[in-house]
């Protein structure tokens, strides 16, 4: 061969070469284009997938919500129905307050009508001893008539005595009961009042849930139209490959836009949820002090203390008037004495008729007068017994309300107490949260991986590998720049290499199959490249026996992109 046929198959070597290096640029950076379109493709999986979970969570939750909205409303008429409950309960209340007050009149009008009848008692009394006085002192003459007359009289005044003492006990024991009746409506009444402030807590409570529950949902169906937005972009994005670009530089544009919106709308997500935050901890303040107020009503309770005090009061009053009647019936029952029989003797001129008997010496009127004396003493011991029973149950019912006192001083105290538990344990709560945010501290960045691409290019080697056996058949060395370039970048990338190992940080290489290693891999890595050396100083690939073994070579990445960078300005 003469030396233009040479020189001729050195230009089309080089030019070979050249086509060679161009296509393995374009197939490094085709493989570079695929990893990162799979690992975004698997990132798009992933983040639909994490969507769609997050989707049923949010459609769980607004169920669950729902299901607790309607319990609320279900509670809400319930309590409603209390309420309603509740007021006929007080309408039936100021009945039995208006009919305490008739019979409070009436136990007025039957004192002052038993002051009248033990008036007219006595009068009655007086009547009947000046009556015997007076027909003592008469004559003989007409003593059958007046004595019939005063056995008259002395009837109609036991059988009225009978009826009073009679009407008497009545009106005491529609007095004790009227009293029962009015210390059971007062504590009926008491329990109603507070069943009712009770009922208006819990009313008020659940109306602050159904509040904050209907918030919950709005701002669930919020999220949940967020993300079906985002779901829709993500579909959009997959069924359309032009979004995507032609190049990396599309790809990280769309990326960056994809991030702009994202953290636009979590900064709007966190605008919301920090103004959401800030109206509940308003309405829990609210309702703190609403439950401080309550629990100071309920402890202090001065309006309802005062009219306690003054109802007491007048019970007491009554009370006291009730036993100076009862000493002063008392005092009128033993008034009246027995009469003395007296022997009147009357002087006159016949010797047989000097002495006159008396006609109350006779056996009837003394069988009468004992008789009389015997109703009269049993009439004083039920009397006296009528007035014990009184008294104990005067004195029972002054230890009851001395007890009745204590014991809603009692309640009072507890009541206090609790509520002011209560503020300790907010004030506690507030210096906790106060404590917790003056110890959080901002949380230190992690350091960045630094990443070191390998790309393995089995196409390329093989068509050197072939090139090398059309070469030796030939006779004619050929790919001695291609193999000065190969050292040269293997040597840069060895220098780059070993920076980044003299930092000792974890780094990453990628190929088709990325990999990341430590500082002690690269051991293995330097034994790699004195292979290739020594098979690049040969002049040829090592040949195997069966199939080809292709060392891997390690490029540096950012050299790499600069000169990808250049031919696609040069394009």
């Amino acid at each position: 061969m003469s030396d233009e046929d040479v020189r001729v198959w050195e230009a089309r070597a080089r030019e070979a070469e050249a086509n060679m290096a161009q296509a393995a640029e374009y197939g490094r950076g085709l493989l570079l284009r695929v990893s990162e379109l799979e690992a975004n493709l698997e990132a798009s999986h992933q983040e639909k997938h994490e969507l769609w979970l997050k989707l049923e969570a949010k459609i769980g939750f607004e169920r669950t919500v729902l299901e607790e909205l309607e319990e609320s409303r279900d509670h809400v008429k319930s309590l409603e129905a209390k309420l309603e409950s509740c007021d006929q309960l007080e309408a039936e209340i100021e009945a039995w307050r208006q009919r305490l007050d008739r019979q409070a009149a009436k136990m007025r009008f039957d004192e002052d009508r038993i002051r009248m009848l033990e008036e007219q008692l006595a009068q009655s009394n007086q009547a009947a001893l000046n009556a015997s006085l007076n027909t003592s002192t008469g004559t003989l003459e007409g003593q059958g008539p007046l004595e019939a007359a005063l056995e008259e009289e002395l009837s109609r005044l036991r059988i009225e005595s009978v009826q009073w003492l009679t009407e008497k006990q009545a009106l005491e024991q529609d007095l004790l009961a009227s009293q029962g009746q009015k210390e059971e409506a007062i504590r009926m009444q008491n329990s109603l009042k507070e069943k009712v402030t009770q009922l208006e807590a819990t009313l008020e409570e659940k109306e602050c849930e159904i509040t904050n529950y209907t918030r919950h949902l709005e701002q669930a169906r919020s999220e949940i139209q967020e993300l079906q937005v985002e779901m829709e972009a993500l579909t959009v994005a997959e069924a359309d490959p032009n979004l995507k670009g032609n190049s990396l530089f599309s790809e990280v544009e769309d990326r960056r836009h994809l991030v702009e919106n994202q953290l636009a709308s979590m900064k709007s997500r966190y605008e919301d949820m920090k103004v959401q935050l800030d109206f509940k901890n308003q309405q829990l303040n609210k309702v703190k002090m609403h439950n401080i107020a309550l629990l100071n009503m309920a402890g202090h309770g001065q309006d309802d203390g005062d009219r306690v005090q003054r109802l007491e009061d007048m019970l007491v009053a009554e009370r006291r008037k009730v036993k100076l009647l009862a000493e002063r019936l008392e005092t009128v029952k033993a008034r009246p004495a027995e009469r003395p029989v007296v022997d009147i003797k009357v002087k006159t001129e016949d010797p047989d008729l000097s002495v006159i008997p008396n006609h109350t010496l006779s056996a009837e009127y003394k069988y009468l007068t004992t008789m009389l004396n015997e109703a009269r003493a049993r009439n004083e011991e039920l009397q006296k017994q009528l007035s014990q029973h009184l008294r104990q149950n005067l004195e029972d019912g002054d230890q009851m309300m001395e007890m009745s006192r204590k014991i809603s001083n009692l309640e009072t105290l507890v009541s206090r107490f609790r509520s002011e538990s209560y503020q300790l344990k907010i004030k506690l709560e507030e210096a906790k949260s106060q404590r917790q945010a003056g110890n959080q501290s901002p949380k230190k960045p992690k350091p960045a991986k630094k990443i070191v691409e390998r790309v393995i290019f089995n196409d390329i080697n093989r068509d050197c590998g072939r090139a090398h056996q059309d070469d030796k058949e030939n006779d004619v060395p050929v790919f001695g720049s291609q193999s000065e370039s190969v050292k040269a970048d293997v040597d840069a990338s060895s220098q780059n290499r070993g920076q980044t190992v003299g930092t000792k940080k974890k780094t990453v290489s990628i190929s088709t199959s990325v990999e990341c290693f430590e500082e002690g891999q690269h051991e293995k890595k330097n034994a790699t490249r004195e292979d290739l050396n020594t098979d690049e100083s040969k002049g040829r690939m090592s040949k195997p026996p069966g199939r080809k073994r292709v060392p891997n070579v390690v490029i540096n990445a950012e050299e790499e992109n600069k000169k990808m960078e250049e031919q696609c300005k040069q394009q």
